[in-house]
């Protein structure tokens, strides 16, 4: 699993390519608010390794800055968190730099994933699901760090 590739953005309303491509899908950061798309992936089954590559290019875009993720489940068919995944997903390294995660759902599977990911949420960082992007940013709003 490797990163395929890793851009450093400049800040932009919303960059039209992804700033990081892999295992894990596609990244992208408005400067605000990183958006994670899993409509791209080849392999349903998100592992820790996945996870961890994510996690590197995350800090890598965003200059390990405190951001609001949108974590877009809702094109996705069949993706499953390993438990192993799910901890690390909302693990101290990971939640550290993040000021609250919006899950983009779109079916009562994909709700499953959700209610699993909040069972890890040892950090309790706000998290909270959505049925449209646009409803997660607006939310995420109010988690910009000044």
């Amino acid at each position: 699993m490797v990163l395929t590739e890793v851009h450093v953005p400049v800040q932009s309303p919303e960059p039209l390519v992804p700033l990081a491509t892999g295992a894990f899908g596609e990244l992208y950061f408005s400067g605000q608010v990183v958006r994670w798309k899993m409509d791209t992936l080849q392999d349903p089954i998100i592992d820790v390794q996945v996870i961890r590559e994510a996690i590197a290019a995350i800090h890598k875009i965003t200059l390990n800055a405190k951001t609001p993720l949108v974590l877009d489940l809702s094109q996705d068919s069949g993706v499953m968190f390993t438990p192993t995944a799910r901890a690390a997903l909302l693990g101290q390294d990971f939640v550290r730099s993040r000021t609250a995660i919006g899950i983009v759902v779109n079916a009562v599977t994909r709700k499953t994933i959700f209610m699993h990911l909040v069972s890890y949420n040892k950090n309790n960082l706000p998290l909270k699901a959505f049925e449209s992007e646009q409803e997660a940013l607006k939310w995420l709003t109010t988690f910009i760090p000044n």
